[in-house]
């Protein structure tokens, strides 16, 4: 009785969602390249990262925010007395993308939501410690469309997670600027 009554929810309330044209569905990809800037008092001498990422942001038909679902990865180097220092961290990001035009092929857009972000520190060969924790992230910018499927985009950003490493509790989250 009760695989019955799955059934009958399926067909009549969910079915209809993803066959109707409201329910259209659409996903955009962005490739992202840039820097990230760690808080220096807690990641000096390692604190300014390269970043990579990608994004890729889910549209259902007329609802007007999109989907948002983000990882970006950075990593720094940098030397301490005689020690050579490594810095990495990643965020996985999900939330929610409000997308507006501006003019014909100009959009801006505003994404935000929960991040679990990951730190380590190494020094090549000695030790490397790493931790993780939930946070924030938010993400703003624009798009110039070239056509419908290519564009050009510049991102700023920033995301907020405390870590602990070494007994002591720090920010691996931090600003981002990226072109896509």
């Amino acid at each position: 009785m009760r695989s019955v009554k799955i059934f009958i929810f399926l067909l009549f309330f969910i079915l209809p969602l993803f066959l109707s044209e409201t329910f259209s569905f659409s996903v955009d990809a962005q490739l992202h390249f840039g820097n990230k800037s760690l808080a220096e008092e807690d990641w000096a001498p390692v604190d300014n990262q390269v970043l990579t990422g990608i994004a890729l942001t889910f549209s259902f038909g007329r609802f007007p925010l999109e989907l948002a679902l983000e990882y970006f990865t950075g990593s720094g180097s940098g030397q301490l007395l005689f020690l050579e220092l490594a810095s990495k961290t990643s965020e996985l990001n999900i939330g929610l993308q409000k997308t507006l035009t501006l003019i014909n092929r100009l959009d801006f857009f505003l994404r935000g939501g929960l991040s679990v972000i990951t730190g380590e520190l190494s020094c090549v060969d000695i030790f490397s410690v790493s931790d993780s924790a939930y946070g924030f992230w938010f993400r703003t910018g624009f798009t110039f469309s070239f056509t419908k499927r290519l564009g050009l985009g510049l991102a700023v950003g920033s995301s907020s997670g405390k870590i602990t490493l070494f007994n002591t509790e720090g920010e691996a989250g931090g600003f981002s600027a990226s072109l896509f």
